[in-house]
C-alpha cells in the first residue's frame, strides 16, 4: 500500500510541473487565419495572403440533410460556415475557391472528406455555395488555390 501511495504521489508531482516556452518574435511567424470568426454575410478582405494554384474541377455543395452531422475531422457540419470537403488536402487547410463563370471567390476551411472515387474537386458548404452564386446551378466549374502565408 505504501509503494502504491508513493507511486501516485510522484505521479502527481510530475504532472504538476508546467512548461512555459518563451514566445519568439520571429517575423516569419504569421498569424493563423480563423474562418470561424468571419461573418459570411459581410465581405471578407484578406490582406497579405498568397495563393498557390492547386486544382481546377467541378464543385458541388452539401444537402441540408447533413446540417449538424459529424464530419470526418469530428466537428459538426454547419451550413452557415465557410467549410468544404476535399479528398487529399489536410484538415484545416484554407482554400480559395473561385467560380469560373462569375469570377466570385470565397475562402473555405477543409474539415471533411469526400467519397473516395468522387469526380468532383470539392464539396462546399451551403454558405460558400451561396456566396459563389452557384446554389441554383448545383454543380459548377471552380478553380482551387491553397492559401499560404
Amino acid at each position: 500500500m505504501r509503494i502504491l501511495l508513493s507511486f501516485f504521489t510522484v505521479l502527481l508531482l510530475v504532472g504538476c510541473g508546467t512548461h512555459n516556452p518563451t514566445p519568439t518574435n520571429n517575423p516569419t511567424t504569421a498569424k493563423k487565419l480563423n474562418l470561424n470568426d468571419v461573418n459570411p454575410r459581410k465581405s471578407f478582405v484578406a490582406k497579405n495572403l498568397r495563393f498557390k494554384k492547386f486544382q481546377k474541377g467541378c464543385a458541388s455543395f452539401y444537402s441540408n440533410k447533413f446540417h449538424f452531422c459529424r464530419t470526418a475531422c469530428g466537428e459538426r457540419y454547419d451550413k452557415n460556415r465557410l467549410t468544404a470537403a476535399h479528398n487529399s488536402l489536410p484538415f484545416g487547410t484554407l482554400v480559395k475557391v473561385t467560380h469560373e463563370r462569375s469570377g466570385k471567390s470565397v475562402i473555405v476551411r477543409i474539415n471533411d472528406r469526400m467519397a473516395r472515387y468522387s469526380r468532383r474537386a470539392i464539396d462546399l458548404s451551403y454558405c460558400a455555395a451561396k456566396n459563389l452564386n452557384m446554389v441554383h446551378l448545383g454543380v459548377s466549374t471552380v478553380k482551387l488555390e491553397v492559401v499560404t502565408n
